[in-house]
Parts: structure tokens; C-alpha cells; sequence
């Protein structure tokens, strides 16, 4: 029983230490994918170790329009800071190597959101955004005609979405010098 003990205090130890240094909040999705990729805990004991370490004040969570976002707490940095030397190096470069190598992407996949709703047979609703602090900052909402077409879209705005934001803005701009 030990074992198990001292494998959910590591298990806890390694998500305040990826939370604490991602320097985002991360989605749950992007938990469950960073945890099966470096092999660092099975879904169950994510899920398990997510609640606990919630009801304890380690961590907090905000529901968001593109899903759950999970955070560290002060009190879970301190606990962190107290007890990091009991998480192997190995455990702490791996993640570490992984946050350096998607760290833009992850701070990217808080503020961005993209939906579709069916509205009929042949009619869907396009909802594209930007949030910040989970209001829309930017938002585009249009209609497809199938739930194909409006994938794609979905799609698309995930990964083209700032220069989408950008180009826009630009845009307005560069009109707005021509009419003057």
C-alpha cells in the first residue's frame, strides 16, 4: 500500500510541476495528451489526481468556451517548491523538453475557440474566436452547408488563427488610410 501511496504523492508532484511550468493554463485534453506522450500517468489516476489536487486548493480550474483549463494555486508553488527535489530528474527533463518544444502552442490554445452548431440538414453555424481572460476579443460567425465544410473551417482556425486576426486588422487599417 505503500507504493501506491508514494505513487500518487509522484503523480501529484508531476502535475504541479507541469502547471507550474507551463506558465499557462492547460486544457484537460492537453493534460491527458502530455501525460500518455511522456508516459507520466494512466488517464484514470489523471483524472483522480486532478480532483484531488483541486479539492486541496493546489490547483484551480475555469471552465472555458473551448474547455477546462487547469492552473497551479500559490499554495500549490509552495508545495511544489517544498517538495520538487522528490520528483526525478528524468520525470522533470521530460518535461521541461516538451513544454520548450509546444510552450507557444500551449499559451495559444487557451485564447483560441472554434464550434459549429447545426442549424438544419444543410445549415450550420461557424463560431470562430479569440478570448482573452475568456471574454471575445475577435469573433467570426458564419454559415456552411454542411458539417463537413464547417470542420474544415474549425479546423483551419486552430492553426491560422492570429495571422486571421492580424490580416484583418491590417486590413481595416490600410482602408482606412486609403479613404483618407
Amino acid at each position: 500500500m505503500e507504493i501506491n501511496q508514494d505513487k500518487i504523492a509522484v503523480h501529484k508532484l508531476t502535475l504541479l510541476y507541469l502547471l507550474h511550468h507551463a506558465r499557462a493554463s492547460l486544457s484537460e485534453e492537453r493534460l491527458s495528451e502530455i501525460c500518455a506522450q511522456l508516459g507520466l500517468m494512466e488517464y484514470f489516476d489523471l483524472k483522480t489526481n486532478l480532483h484531488d489536487l483541486t479539492e486541496n486548493h493546489l490547483i484551480t480550474f475555469l471552465d472555458q468556451i473551448n474547455g477546462r483549463f487547469y492552473s497551479i494555486t500559490e499554495s500549490g508553488s509552495s508545495t511544489l517548491s517544498f517538495f520538487q527535489k522528490n520528483l526525478l530528474y528524468t520525470t522533470r527533463s521530460k518535461i521541461d523538453t516538451y513544454l520548450q518544444a509546444h510552450g507557444q502552442e500551449l499559451s495559444l490554445e487557451a485564447s483560441i475557440s472554434a464550434e459549429y452548431i447545426r442549424l438544419s440538414d444543410h445549415q450550420y453555424r461557424v463560431i470562430l474566436r479569440i478570448l482573452e481572460k475568456n471574454i471575445p476579443s475577435f469573433e467570426i460567425s458564419f454559415l456552411a452547408e454542411s458539417a463537413a465544410e464547417a470542420d474544415k473551417y474549425v479546423t483551419a482556425w486552430r492553426t491560422r488563427a492570429l495571422h486571421i486576426y492580424r490580416s484583418t486588422f491590417e486590413l481595416l487599417i490600410s482602408k482606412q488610410k486609403e479613404l483618407l
